[in-house]
This record gives C-alpha cells, sequence and structure tokens, in this order.
C-alpha cells in the first residue's frame, strides 16, 4: 500500500457562505477535554479517574494572513458570535505525485467570540491579517460535497461526533475516547493546522 500524503495549499475565510472575508494562516481548533469525575468504592483498592460528559470550554486561536474589514468590525465585538466558513484546499499526492481525484476542499462552519485580538501591526509590504483568541461555541468539519461531517461539536446543546463510517453506518458509541479523520483526510483529529503564507 503506498503512502499518501496531504497538504493544505490555502485556506479562504468566507462569511454567510458566500463572500470571501479573509485568508488564514493558521486555525487551531483547541482540545476537546471532557471533565474528570472520580470514582471509588467499597473494596477498591484505587480511585478510578473517568470522563465526565460535558465537556470544557474550547478556546482555539485564528491567524490572518489577511482580513476583510468587514470581518474584523464583527472580530471587534466580544458579545456578538461570529459565524465563519473555512475552506481548505487539502492536495493529496501518492506515489505517483498529486492524485485529483482524493484531493478535496475540507470545509469548518464556526462560530465563536473573540476573547483577545493581537499581531496587528504591519510594515510596508507586509501582509495585513490579525491573530485572535476566540472561544469557541460550535463546529462542523466535512469534505465538500459530502453529507457525513467528520465531527461536530455545539456547546450550546450537545458533544456529538458523527462516526458514520463511510458505509453511513454507525460504527461507534455517542461517547468516543479517540477522534479520527477519514483516510484521505489531512491531520489527526482536531488541532492546529499550520497553512502556507
Amino acid at each position: 500500500m503506498s503512502q499518501k500524503l496531504g497538504n493544505i495549499t490555502q485556506s479562504d475565510v468566507y462569511l454567510n457562505e458566500v463572500d470571501i472575508a479573509g485568508r488564514l494562516a493558521e486555525l487551531d481548533l483547541g482540545s476537546i477535554e471532557h471533565t474528570e469525575v472520580e470514582h471509588s468504592s467499597l473494596g477498591m483498592i484505587a480511585v478510578l479517574a473517568l470522563p465526565g460528559r460535558p465537556v470544557k470550554a474550547i478556546k482555539g486561536k485564528l491567524k490572518f494572513n489577511w482580513l476583510d474589514e468587514t470581518l474584523q468590525r464583527q472580530l471587534l465585538n466580544p458579545t456578538k458570535v461570529v459565524k465563519i466558513q473555512v475552506h481548505s484546499y487539502v492536495d493529496i499526492f501518492d506515489e505517483d505525485g498529486l492524485s485529483t481525484e482524493q484531493s478535496h476542499t475540507l470545509v469548518t462552519h464556526l462560530k465563536f467570540m473573540c476573547l483577545k485580538s493581537g499581531g496587528s501591526s504591519a510594515k510596508n509590504g507586509d501582509q495585513m491579517g490579525g491573530d485572535y483568541d476566540v472561544s469557541i461555541t460550535s463546529f462542523v468539519q466535512k469534505v465538500y460535497g459530502q453529507d457525513d461531517p467528520i465531527i461536530e461539536f455545539d456547546a450550546s446543546t450537545a458533544f456529538t461526533i458523527s462516526m458514520a463510517s463511510r458505509s453511513g453506518r454507525f460504527d461507534g458509541n455517542p461517547f468516543p475516547t479517540s477522534i479520527s479523520t477519514p483516510d484521505n483526510c489531512y491531520g489527526q483529529g482536531v488541532g492546529p493546522i499550520q497553512f502556507p503564507a
């Protein structure tokens, strides 16, 4: 079996799924961490630390190469939820080079509130972007054109992960211990994704 390599070549940010409003250099979706519940009972020789159902607050980071003023105005209001879509173009390479059949667009629908902004200084010739620390309220990641999401999270209702296999069958429990992406997707689970400038 040949090795496949994924490379994100560009990551455009859209408002209302129509208007392009920026380009990301880095998207960090934070980590999904459950609260811890200690369990001990009569006769046990140790205390077990088990994951509880509630998920701790997810804090992420957005680093923009450039940013439209419409989106920047929304980011500067910390009391409103910002809704964006990030389209990451993933090129898949195998032993024959670029595989156009396996290359795809990873779409991330993201809702968040801005906690901190910075990194907005610039010199002549620099890209106008900025860094933003955010509190993520919900996100969905899926491959463009596919119905089944890779992962879903909504803090206001419930923590749900779509564990449907490629055949469309559910093949996991609703509270998995690990999250993985499909074979043809770049990266493993949720975490920092670096984009080229």
